[in-house]
């Protein structure tokens, strides 16, 4: 049973990504907007925003993991005007 009855609870996937970037945050990785907004598919939402006309670019990260080896993944970086 849904007891939602709106408010911020409410808000899309597309605008907690939109807020997260205008609350400061210059950018975020998959494993972050899973664990911080709950986005499973950010390239998805990455991409509805950009139809939208928000400016935000892909960014190919390489790091070492915590196995010891390198591991790449992507970084979504929010462009705002300044």
């Amino acid at each position: 049973m849904n007891t939602n009855t709106g408010g911020a609870d409410c808000r899309t996937q597309r605008d907690q990504l939109l807020m997260y970037y205008k609350e400061g945050h210059k950018s975020i990785s998959r494993t972050s907007a899973l664990s911080k907004l709950g986005i499973a598919n950010l390239p998805e939402i990455v991409r509805q925003l950009r139809v939208r006309g928000i400016p935000i670019r892909s960014e190919k990260v390489e790091k070492v993991g915590r196995n010891g080896k390198k591991v790449t993944f992507t970084k979504y970086v929010y462009e705002a005007e300044t």
